[in-house]
């Protein structure tokens, strides 16, 4: 009996397997992790500039926020910071010191949106009066816990710059046009790409020389079957045109 030789454990790879390349995902991750945060810039940038300029923007996750215009809050608050505010449930929460956000009553605060400090917390007549740190003790109307929108957490410099920004001469570029065209370049390559692909899924860079030479022979076989079908054809035409001249005669 002959001796069988043991096989390899580890056959050497085939050279056309050789240098090939294994498929770039991470291009794909990348593209979709930068539309995610694009879009998400977008989303961002209109919630923040729309919300600082309204009164009637629902609360997220129970914080709003503000943009102030007036200096009557100075030096605590200043003129341009965006302030984030939060939910207030019952008159209870409010105390004498707070820093809140309401409507404002009476005189120049009539219809406004103002963020002063409590210098009375109604607990005797249900009245709540305010007065602005730089106001000099002149307070202002009082108003009710019906007026009272949130009360002041702390100013934000990080939504404060973004507003700046999203709000500048430029600021259309930035969140808007150039997301945009990035987003078209996105997609334009992306389906560029897709047109490339197979049937399974593959570039031609992505395939080895045995998958192209496979391929090969496949078109070769199907330009042979089609010939045939051609000239079996042509061939039939031909025979039933003798057959027709053949019955006139």
């Amino acid at each position: 009996m002959e001796d069988v030789k043991d096989q390899p454990k580890n056959p050497e790879t085939p050279e056309s397997e050789k240098g090939k390349k294994p498929p770039k995902k991470w291009k794909k991750v990348a593209g979709w992790i930068l539309t995610a945060l694009l879009v998400l810039a977008l989303i961002f940038a209109v919630i923040l500039v729309v919300q600082v300029k309204s009164s009637n923007m629902p609360f997220i996750f129970g914080y709003a926020t503000f943009y102030v215009v007036s200096g009557s809050m100075e030096p605590t608050i200043h003129v341009g910071e965006v302030i984030l505010i939060e939910r207030v449930n019952s008159p209870d929460e409010l105390k004498k010191g707070d820093i809140i956000t309401f409507h404002g009553k009476g005189g120049s605060l009539e219809g406004k949106i103002v963020t002063h400090r409590i210098v009375s917390d109604g607990v005797v007549d249900g009245k709540i009066t305010t007065c602005g740190d730089a106001n000099h003790g002149i307070a202002d109307e009082p108003i009710t816990y019906n007026d009272v929108i949130g009360r002041y957490v702390r100013t934000s410099a990080v939504l404060t710059t973004a507003y700046a920004v999203f709000t500048s001469k430029y600021g259309f570029l930035f969140i808007v046009f150039i997301p945009l065209i990035i987003l078209l370049i996105v997609q334009i390559v992306n389906f560029r790409r897709a047109c490339r692909m197979d049937k399974d899924g593959k570039l031609p860079e992505e395939k080895s020389a045995e998958e192209i030479k496979a391929e090969a022979v496949k078109e070769k076989e199907a330009e042979i079957k089609r010939k045939a079908v051609e000239e079996y054809l042509a061939s039939k035409k031909r025979i039933e045109e003798a057959q027709r001249d053949k019955n006139k005669k």
